[in-house]
Parts: C-alpha cells; sequence; structure tokens
C-alpha cells in the first residue's frame, strides 16, 4: 500500500576519484564556494567538501591510470550534473 508521503531523497554525494585530493578541494572552494568539512591525511587521501546541503567525496586515485573518462566506460561513470545559480 502506497505511502500518504512518497520517501524523498534527500541528499545526493557525488564521489570521484581524483590524483589530488588537495587540488580538487581547492578548485571547489575557489570557484564554486564549496567548503572542507572533512579531510583525512597528509596530504589528504579523502575529502568530503560541500555548499548548501550540497556534498561532494574525493579520493585520491593510488595510479593516475585508474581514472577513466566517462567515454571510456560506456557514459554510465563518473558523471554528476549539478546546477548552479548566480555564479
Amino acid at each position: 500500500m502506497p505511502s500518504a508521503s512518497p520517501a524523498r531523497i534527500l541528499r545526493a554525494a557525488p564521489y570521484f576519484l581524483v590524483p589530488d585530493v588537495a587540488a580538487a578541494g581547492t578548485c571547489y572552494r575557489e570557484m564554486l564556494g564549496f567548503e572542507c568539512e572533512y579531510a583525512a591525511g597528509e596530504p589528504p587521501e579523502f575529502a568530503i567538501y560541500s555548499r548548501n546541503g550540497s556534498s561532494i567525496m574525493f579520493r585520491r586515485a593510488p595510479e593516475p591510470g585508474l581514472i577513466n573518462r566517462n567515454e571510456k566506460q560506456g557514459g554510465t561513470q563518473w558523471t554528476s550534473p549539478a546546477g548552479f545559480e548566480n555564479l
């Protein structure tokens, strides 16, 4: 029996492999206004950045060759469309 109030997705956080977590975080902070909520390691191996209730996670790839463009994977991974206002 359906609920009177259907389930809603309240939050989703994309997870990306990157060659340099600190550089990725700096880009998101300086260009898009995200803030670092959490970082692990020195230099960071993993970090969570957020803005306006939206988060993104970065994990250092142990080998840059593990990072493949979307087209190489059949267009099914590494895509996270986002909409912004007033940038």
